[in-house]
């Protein structure tokens, strides 16, 4: 069947829907090596939960669980969400970013030093 004038239509629809990568795959796949992956190749887009509350505080509940886990192999990719925090390759809604940015700086205060820093919410020291 030959193209009809829709195609064009058709690809403008295609490339202007939004993906987002579900909260599911990181309590399913809750390796700390494939949670990394998934974070390392998944585009900025598809980590944007920050117009869905719901999605948002999901992944915090996720994240924060992971960060707990830090030092065990329960926090193995720890360091890969708050540095994906961090740059703002995963984004929250600000109400739930804000919470679990504090929730993360408690779970680590005494763990890991300049969390704050690491987080991106303290200039550096020089």
């Amino acid at each position: 069947m030959a193209p009809t004038g829709d195609v064009n239509k058709s690809r403008y629809s295609l490339n202007s829907l939004r993906v987002l990568l579900t909260t599911e795959v990181f309590s399913r796949y809750d390796d700390g090596i494939i949670q990394g992956a998934f974070l390392r190749a998944a585009l900025p887009t598809e980590l944007d939960y920050s117009a869905h509350e719901t999605y948002s505080a999901s992944m915090a509940y996720i994240i924060l669980r992971v960060v707990q886990g830090y030092g065990f192999e329960r926090g193995d990719a720890a360091m890969e969400f708050i540095t994906s925090l961090a740059i703002g390759k995963i984004r929250l809604h600000k109400e739930v970013d804000e919470k679990l940015r504090a929730s993360i700086k408690l779970a680590l205060e005494n763990k890991v030093g300049d969390i704050g820093l690491l987080l991106g919410e303290e200039a550096a020291p020089f």
